[in-house]
Formats: structure tokens, sequence, C-alpha cells
């Protein structure tokens, strides 16, 4: 089950449900897979890879990872003019998570 956003012509899926996706795997700590905009399980999950907020993390801790839902972050950025979730500031840089995305794949 996903949660979903709804514009005029279609309805698109966003992020996996917590609580479905709980019910599918023994997996207890999901925290490093949360949307960072929907707090819910990042479906086909994105990282943000912007120099403003990257330069700001002096090492590359798993921890500062920001994760978001691709579809998420899409809509997001057409509401805010483009505009990073962290910061606001322009040229939102991502990439896939190839990480997340696999293991994802394999428990649905």
């Amino acid at each position: 089950m996903t949660a979903t956003i709804n514009n005029n012509k279609k309805k698109k899926t966003c992020c996996y449900k917590r609580d479905w996706l709980f019910s599918l795997t023994k997996e207890k700590d999901w925290s490093g897979w949360t949307c960072y905009l929907c707090k819910e399980i990042a479906k086909d999950a994105v990282e943000l890879i912007c120099e403003e907020h990257e330069n700001n993390n002096n090492n590359d801790d798993d921890d500062n990872v920001i994760i978001i839902g691709e579809i998420c972050l899409q809509e997001y950025l057409k509401k805010n003019n483009n505009k990073c979730p962290i910061g606001q500031h322009e040229n939102c840089k991502y990439i896939k998570n190839k990480i997340i995305r696999k293991y994802l794949n394999e428990i649905i």
C-alpha cells in the first residue's frame, strides 16, 4: 500500500505506508529509509547531493544522507519553484539510491 498524491490528471503513487511494509517483513529499523518529506518509507528512493548542504556535512557519515521518495521530491519541486527542501536553494540535485531501491524491490 502506498500514499498517493491527487492531482487533477491522475493519482501518483508516493511512498510506501510504514504499517503495510512492516507487515511484509520483520525488519525493525526503517529510519534510514524514511522519506524526508512525507515520513513514510521512500518509494523509488533518491538521495540529495546538493553542494549547499553536502558542504555542511563535514564527513561522509551515512547518518547525514537525506532520502526522499522520487515522486514526493518531484511534486515538492513543482510546488516550490524547484527549490530544494533543505535550505530552499535553487538547483536541487539528487541521485537514485540503488541500495534502498534494490532491497525494497526484493521484498515487495
